[in-house]
């Protein structure tokens, strides 16, 4: 089912693991789509039709797919964030105010 489901993504196969756990849970995990795992719980498969299960796998496999889309949107965050301490660093925000007006 992964497999398969994987492909449709357009996704490499991630890893597969299943944890003996009775509680029903599912998670994805790797730095990028060709390090990827999924997990399941023994408790989500007994709890789940088949049809229900590849909507979580499928669930899972789109957090894998998202993980290079977070990752630059990280590091441009990132970015602007150091850009802007940089600015107040050297000067942004120490000027006096000009905005005094007086009035005749």
């Amino acid at each position: 089912m992964v497999a398969e489901l994987a492909q449709r993504a357009g996704l490499p196969m991630p890893r597969v693991f299943v944890m003996d756990n009775p509680q029903p849970n599912a998670f994805a995990t790797g730095r990028n789509p060709q390090n990827a795992a999924v997990a399941v719980t023994t408790g989500l498969l007994e709890m789940l039709s088949r049809d229900e299960l590849a909507g979580v796998i499928s669930h899972e496999l789109a957090h894998v797919k998202d993980t290079l889309l977070m990752t630059v949107t990280a590091t441009i965050a990132g970015a602007i964030s150091m850009l802007a301490q940089f600015g107040m660093f050297f000067g942004g925000g120490h000027r006096e105010s000009k905005a005094i007006v007086e009035w005749e």
